[in-house]
């Protein structure tokens, strides 16, 4: 995976992870946590989401995931 450096210790990956649609997945919180572990597996540590995807509850939804997985924070990079 290739990467793009902003500062010595901010790296995003060049691939980014859209979550537009996350809530139309019907994913369980489970389901989420292996969806962002499989993006990592490949390299991808960047996610979009923003307050308005979802009507608003794709940004909740990722955060429980992270929530309840605490050490995928110390990879995922996340755009707003």
């Amino acid at each position: 995976m290739q990467y793009i450096k902003l500062a010595e210790d901010l790296k995003f990956s060049r691939i980014i992870h859209g979550l537009w649609r996350l809530a139309d997945w019907n994913l369980s919180t489970n389901d989420t946590q292996t969806l962002i572990e499989q993006c990592l597996d490949r390299g991808i540590t960047t996610f979009d989401h923003a307050d308005i995807y979802g009507n608003y509850s794709c940004e909740k939804l990722f955060g429980q995931a992270l929530a309840q997985k605490p050490s995928l924070l110390l990879i995922v990079q996340v755009f707003y």
